[in-house]
């Protein structure tokens, strides 16, 4: 809905008859082509996201009025872009950006790229007293708490006791009910079935995903959309394989195949986005699969792709 917001704005007639019909472009038309940049590069457009930026560039010049909007939407693009792609200096170097613009939303990049480095104790502290700093003060949006717990939610879950993971999980839909967040809501309820997937409960994890499939597919980014698809296919394979129903063999091949095809619309979204790691966890994951189902030459391909991707993505 936010970009199709900022279509109706960017389109709307504007014009000062009283003054000559002089188009009047304030703080809306830069928050419009803030939006409109953040979507594109959320859909993997990156290349009409920074035409957006270049755009919102000419009309709001730096050091102008409104101009850290946009320049606050580029270094956020280029910090998840760098993310995506595994480079990890300019990722740091985005962040530190960020920090001119919005401190908090500075803090929270930082831990995110620590836990995607995998520096998982320095990403703990620094959510640690982000966290303290949000149930303290009475300024901090709670959609910004809610993204603070989830990425929390997300360290722990990789933790051999990532039940603990849960009580985060919990204020979060609790938050996001009571603000009305569904998109965050959503993705929130991704994590819960994630968490269901580990304890061996694919059946329930598969149930909190159905109710919230088409809500995410339809407004989540492209990384969302193939977290959940991923998800999907990781629930579908875990029920056919250690399924105890005295099923037919043709039944468990089709769920696995139903699973393989989900994980292959999960690899289209993070091709589009160019997420390195994200390919490779769906492609291995792939390749086990088909080596389950004595499918020699599709796991073959699968781990041909795997060594091959940083070939085929440049």
């Amino acid at each position: 809905m936010m970009d199709l917001a900022s279509q109706m704005l960017l389109f709307m007639n504007t014009s000062d008859p009283v003054r000559g019909g002089v188009y009047h472009i304030g703080e809306g038309t830069c928050l419009a082509l803030r939006n409109m940049a953040v979507y594109y590069a959320a859909e993997g457009l990156f290349s009409e996201s920074s035409k957006v930026l270049v755009l919102a560039r000419e009309l709001f010049p730096p050091h102008s009025e409104h101009s850290n909007i946009w320049q606050l939407a580029d270094l956020i693009i280029k910090f998840e872009k760098a993310l995506f792609h595994g480079k990890w200096s300019k990722a740091q170097q985005m962040q530190k950006g960020i920090s001119i613009f919005d401190v908090e939303e500075s803090r929270l990049r930082k831990a995110q790229l620590f836990l995607n480095q995998g520096n998982f104790a320095e990403a703990d502290n620094t959510l640690k007293k982000l966290l303290e700093e949000c149930e303290t003060s009475h300024t901090v949006a709670p959609h910004f708490y809610v993204r603070a717990l989830l990425l929390r939610a997300e360290l722990m879950c990789t933790t051999p006791n990532y039940i603990v993971s849960l009580p985060s999980l919990m204020t979060c839909l609790a938050k996001c009910k009571a603000h009305h967040l569904l998109l965050l809501e959503a993705i929130t309820t991704v994590q819960v079935a994630s968490v269901q997937l580990e304890l061996g409960l694919p059946k329930q994890a598969l149930h909190l995903l159905d109710g919230i499939f088409i809500s995410l597919l339809t407004h989540g980014t492209c990384y969302d959309k193939g977290c959940c698809c991923f998800l999907y296919a990781r629930c579908l394979a875990y029920d056919a394989i250690e399924s105890k129903d005295k099923s037919p063999d043709s039944s468990k091949k089709d769920m696995l195949a139903a699973a393989v095809s989900m994980s292959n619309r999960a690899l289209g979204y993070f091709k589009k986005i160019k997420a390195l790691q994200k390919m490779k966890l769906v492609l291995g994951w792939q390749a086990h699969i088909y080596n389950y189902l004595n499918m020699n030459e599709e796991r073959n391909n699968a781990a041909y792709r795997f060594r091959n991707l940083e070939d085929e993505l440049t």
